[in-house]
């Protein structure tokens, strides 16, 4: 409504043109546009009767859901499992789901990375390690698959190569090796977020490339063992591969994007070798891992753009490792650990608004069993088998395959 002394000429419709002209000044403005604002809105309400029309001419012939009839009359809409704009408004990542499904990649490049962290300072720290002089060419490969009990869910399957050198050398009554490698590790992942209005999928692949170095004192026996502390440090790049069936734009292409980050780990560790009988003996350790993969900023192909956060990782891991030689040819060994991952928090936002927090903090069981086989006396070849299970935040079997050659 007009507040003011010219709102009688508000809906005023002069018979002609010239009508307006035989009022005064002020008054004929008013007029004037008291007309033309009701030819807008007259124009307005036709613009959308012939909107509606289309759209309806339209779904006669191609079905079209809410979110499509949406994203038909607005370019910049971005659909996904909870719907909702690329920008602007009071679009949150609870109702957003394009927001949430560009998080779920996001775990896979970690998850790969703090794997590659357990090889080395597990298997690869033992094939380091050896009682006579000289150099040692190590090898080991291992495969799995893993679930992480995590929101969203992600089921990772990887394979992870390592190869290096190593060379000990006796001081005073201790035992020092040190050794150089090179990592490489791949694996193919599948995620799922589960929203009231539909589940997002996304699946990838995911790769790190890097090298390190790693070293190990034994110390003096004392009583009936003797204790030891080792460490190792590692650098190199991810890469993430990311397709979501979530989460696309309002032609129906789906959402992509390829992500490469910096990442630099370090374990530590004290245990203590413990010599039950001339044939058997138990390793009780404790190892802390620390991993830090660096930030990245992407446009997805849907158009959204991207800023991961960077990653931190603390673990702590516990446990012991009986083994038994039960020939000259062959030493068995089974073991069981307890992990915590105290942080692991992964984090980003989208066009402004934050991805909320995925982590994969938590703890988890783990049970070994394995076989260290040496195939010949004149031989200097080692071969270990080993097959590892976890339950917990992350659930699965691994299994290993090692091989060292002394010179």
């Amino acid at each position: 409504m007009i507040h003011n002394r010219y709102a009688k000429y508000a809906n005023y419709a002069p018979a002609h043109k010239s009508d307006v002209l035989k009022l005064p000044a002020r008054e004929g403005r008013a007029a004037r546009d008291g007309h033309c604002g009701d030819r807008k809105r007259r124009g307005r309400k036709s613009a959308a009767i012939i909107m509606s029309a289309g759209l309806a001419l339209l779904s006669a012939f191609i079905p079209m859901t809410a979110q499509e009839a949406k994203a038909a009359t607005d370019p910049s809409y971005i659909s996904g499992g909870g719907g909702g704009r690329s920008s602007g408004g009071g679009d949150t990542p609870e109702n957003n789901g394009s927001f949430i499904g560009s998080n779920i990649g996001n775990q896979a490049g970690p998850a790969l990375v703090t794997q590659g962290g357990e090889l080395i300072a597990g298997p690869g720290m033992a094939a380091a390690v050896r009682e006579e002089y000289g150099l040692e060419l190590f090898g080991i490969a291992s495969t799995g698959r893993i679930h992480y009990d995590t929101s969203p869910r992600l089921d990772l399957s990887s394979t992870h190569l390592m190869t290096g050198l190593s060379r000990g050398w006796n001081i005073a009554h201790n035992r020092l090796t040190l050794g150089a490698f090179f990592e490489y590790g791949a694996g193919s992942y599948d995620s799922q977020a589960v929203f009231e209005s539909g589940p997002i999928r996304a699946d990838g692949n995911v790769r790190y490339i890097g090298g390190g170095v790693l070293g190990r004192m034994d110390f003096a026996e004392n009583g009936r063992g003797r204790f030891y502390a080792e460490g190792s440090g590692r650098a190199g790049s991810v890469r993430n591969e990311f397709n979501s069936y979530g989460l696309s734009d309002f032609l129906g292409n789906n959402a992509k994007f390829a992500s490469n980050s910096a990442y630099f780990s370090l374990h530590a560790g004290l245990g203590y070798l413990l010599n039950i009988s001339e044939r058997s003996m138990l390793d009780i350790y404790g190892k802390y891992f620390w991993t830090r993969i660096g930030g990245d900023s992407v446009y997805i192909s849907a158009g959204e753009h991207i800023e991961f956060q960077d990653f931190n990782s603390h673990r702590l891991r516990i446990g012991g490792r009986f083994s038994h030689t039960v020939n000259e040819s062959v030493k068995a060994y089974a073991g069981t650990a307890w992990e915590h991952e105290f942080d692991g928090r992964i984090r980003g936002s989208a066009n402004g608004y934050s991805l909320g927090v995925s982590s994969l903090s938590g703890g988890t069981g783990i049970g070994e069993l394995g076989l260290l086989i040496t195939p010949s006396e004149t031989m200097p070849l080692f071969i270990d088998l080993g097959i590892q299970g976890y339950t917990g935040k992350r659930e699965g079997v691994t299994g290993r395959l090692e091989i060292r050659w002394e010179f």
